[in-house]
């Protein structure tokens, strides 16, 4: 047996080392290739909001912006710095909506993380960023576990690093890392569903699907009687939590016919399909004016609520949240409308717009007296109940009163609301600007007190026509 010496035997350990270091490598490389982390979940948080950029650099083209608080998916972490960690050298690969680019890191927090378990493959310095320049802080043997949260990169550069969760807050080792298996999680949280609908009613399901994976595509359908697609919207969001109402608003409900449906909720995720909501609903075909009082009674606080529910001035009292669902479909921009009130809809003319564009029977029912008023002479949709003599026996369920309370050629002061009788229930729906939310005044008796009121110069009723 030959006995190495001298600078022979320093030149084959080091080769044996050097080759025991590759072998280590492109066993790390190819195992971190394996292991995929789902976006973490973020918010912006900049008063004018954030610049969205094509590269990590404040130079670097607009690529699109997000507002102050809106909600972001991050998907790595890039640093500008070879040796300073600090938040203005870290930038966030992020999607909003359908636009994906760079965010500062500094503009964005309350961030929540979807982690994946894995285990080192060799001996790994933990530092303080994704090189060998940045500060190291400890030395994590073969075989740890870890707990990953992003991948991470220095600009320009394609090794792969991650940040880890590190005692009480996060530090990074490079990619030689091995996934470990975990069972996949899915639910949908808070999901609205009708069990009945309106022919030509609007709805949103809402609910927001919540998976510990990559979600790759949801699918909603709804199904006939006869199982066969009705209709049907697909995304595929990649990220680990979907808003329904992203893909919902494109499933039109008030298209459907009189007749049984199925909605359900399909969710594709490592590469398996799981049916993750399942409901039947009916869709009825009624006359106009049942539609407007059934969706008056559907939208408006029950009767019977305290008045503390409904009070404007009353801390915590609000429309209900139904209401607040139809709002947002029937009039999509009126976040930038001006006035408090008409914008949370507290408002006669805005409640009156709602329910009866939300009940399917007229869906460009106007807000604003000034425009609902000539609206209701002039369309084919309504006829004037004429000679009405502030009678309730001449009101029929669905019935729009609307009223002034200056006379002509002032300025429009009045009010408009909905006379109901249906169900054994009688009575109407009404919001008042500044005064309360829509809600149900029941009673024959109540009904006639209000058409009585003194104040009233002039009134009149419409009814539906079909």
């Amino acid at each position: 047996m030959r006995i190495m010496t001298g600078r022979s035997a320093i030149r084959t350990a080091i080769i044996t080392l050097l080759a025991f270091a590759m072998l280590c490598l492109s066993a790390a490389y190819a195992s971190a290739a394996s292991v995929k982390t789902a976006s973490a979940e973020g918010f912006i948080n900049a008063e004018d909001g954030a610049i969205i950029r094509k590269e990590p650099s404040t130079s670097s083209s607009k690529i699109g912006g997000a507002k102050d608080n809106a909600r972001v998916f991050i998907k790595k972490e890039v640093f500008t710095s070879k040796s300073n960690p600090k938040a203005t050298n870290k930038w966030y690969y992020v999607y909003y909506g359908s636009t994906k680019g760079y965010v500062r890191s500094d503009l964005v927090d309350g961030i929540i993380y979807n982690t994946t378990p894995a285990k080192t493959t060799c001996a790994l310095n933990v530092r303080t960023g994704p090189t060998t320049s940045m500060a190291k802080k400890a030395v994590l043997k073969k075989n740890k576990k870890v707990t990953i949260v992003l991948p991470a990169y220095y600009k320009g550069s394609s090794d792969v690093w991650y940040r880890i969760k590190h005692g009480t807050g996060y530090m990074y080792i490079s990619g030689r890392v091995k996934a470990q298996s975990k069972s996949t999680s899915i639910r949908i949280d808070s999901p609205l569903c009708p069990e009945s609908l309106i022919e030509g009613q609007s709805f949103s399901i809402k609910g927001t699907i919540t998976s510990n994976k990559d979600i790759e595509k949801v699918t909603v359908k709804i199904l006939n009687s006869k199982g066969k697609t009705a209709l049907e919207k697909s995304a595929s969001p990649n990220v680990t939590r979907y808003s329904l109402t992203s893909l919902d608003k494109y499933i039109p409900f008030g298209s459907l016919n009189d007749g049984s449906f199925t909605y359900l909720v399909n969710v594709k995720v490592a590469g398996k399909t799981y049916t993750k909501l399942n409901r039947a609903f009916k869709v009825t075909n009624v006359k106009g004016g049942d539609k407007i009082a059934a969706s008056a009674l559907n939208l408006a606080w029950p009767e019977g609520t305290a008045s503390s529910k409904y009070d404007y001035d009353v801390s915590g009292s609000s429309a209900t949240d139904k209401f607040n669902e139809a709002f947002d479909l029937e009039y999509p921009t009126h976040n930038g409308w001006s006035g408090g009130g008409p914008a949370v809809g507290a408002s006669c003319d805005v409640f009156v717009g709602t329910v009866v564009r939300n009940s399917g029977y007229d869906k460009l029912f106007p807000r604003g007296l000034e425009q609902q008023w000539p609206y209701l002479k002039t369309s084919d949709k309504w006829q004037v109940v004429k000679n009405f003599n502030k009678k309730v026996d001449m009101l029929r369920n669905g019935d729009v009163i609307i009223y002034r309370k200056s006379e002509e050629g002032e300025k429009l002061r009045g009010h408009i609301l909905i006379y109901y009788k249906t169900g054994g229930k009688e009575g109407y729906a009404e919001a008042s600007l500044n005064n309360t939310y829509g809600h149900l005044v029941p009673g024959k008796e109540a009904v006639q007190k209000k058409l009585d009121k003194n104040y009233i110069k002039y009134i009149e009723v419409y009814r539906a026509t079909e």
